[in-house]
């Protein structure tokens, strides 16, 4: 196996061991809700994606089969390990995404509800007011 295969699969390995870290802490945070505290808002976390990106595209079928065995198999496990930990970021992101639109939506009725106007005893009824228009992320419109 050549050198430079042989730095670029380590690369690739401490790379997503890296971000593998920084995801298990986001995940952390998430559950604790410290949200402040998330690396993934980061930009080191983002040029770090960057990164594996560039060094994942520069890894074809011929630097693996290049690799040694113990080598592929790290790299597996890693890869494996960091999709588990992106899944699982996934979920806590849109729990904690439809968790605040619901919030949004209860508020904004809640103030639609207080700023409409009571029915008079009139012959004309009174002029509905405008929605509030709260911002929703998941509707169409």
């Amino acid at each position: 196996m050549s050198d430079a295969a042989k730095s670029k699969i380590d690369r690739l390995i401490l790379l997503t061991d890296r971000l593998s870290d920084m995801l298990g802490a986001d995940i952390k945070a998430l559950e604790t809700g410290a949200v402040k505290n998330l690396n993934s808002m980061e930009h080191s976390f983002q040029q770090l994606m960057l990164t594996y990106t560039r060094e994942g595209a520069s890894v074809n079928a011929a630097v693996i089969k290049a690799a040694s065995p113990e080598q592929r198999q790290k790299l597996m496990q890693s890869a494996k390990a960091m999709n588990d930990l992106l899944k699982r970021h996934q979920r806590l992101v849109m729990r904690v995404r439809n968790a605040s639109e619901g919030m949004i939506q209860a508020i904004a009725k809640e103030v639609e509800r207080r700023q409409a106007s009571q029915r008079s005893y009139a012959r004309v009824p009174a002029a509905r007011p405008q929605t509030s228009g709260a911002m929703v992320y998941n509707s169409v419109i």
